[in-house]
């Protein structure tokens, strides 16, 4: 039985954007995204918020939760952020977004590499073919 296809929505908290893992410009708001996100997660490691350490804990956590909802800002839109993770600033719930955004794309490109691995072999095997038939002759 064939498995279901990924599909090019990424659903989730009961919102659907599209993205599709094959698709270049999906991919270029992607890798800058993620760019952007490695670089804002590298300061807010360096950076030194002063008070107490309950302080610098609490300001961690509401840069992760603003890094997560900008990431998806800028692979979907303006508001994307929000309406994934949802209004209120949770760490658990932006990770747990985050996760399953990662999780879906991946599937994506698993699913591509798949399909093209199996259209490049149907090649392959017509071309063997071909020289087994030509070698007979």
């Amino acid at each position: 039985m064939e498995q279901p296809k990924i599909g090019t929505n990424f659903e989730y908290n009961g919102t659907s954007f599209y993205f599709d893992a094959e698709d270049v410009e999906c991919m270029e708001r992607y890798a800058k995204a993620a760019e952007k996100f490695e670089a804002a997660s590298h300061e807010m490691d360096a950076e030194d918020n002063g008070g107490t350490a309950l302080d610098a804990k609490v300001a961690k956590m509401k840069k992760y939760c603003q890094y997560i909802r900008s990431l998806f800002d800028d692979i979907f839109g303006d508001g994307a952020g929000i309406a994934i993770c949802g209004e209120r600033m949770n760490t658990r719930t932006h990770t747990e977004a985050y996760a399953a955004f990662i999780d879906f794309a991946y599937a994506q490109a698993e699913e591509g590499m798949s399909e093209r691995t199996s259209v490049a072999n149907l090649f392959i095997s017509r071309a063997e073919k071909r020289r087994n038939e030509m070698k007979k002759k």
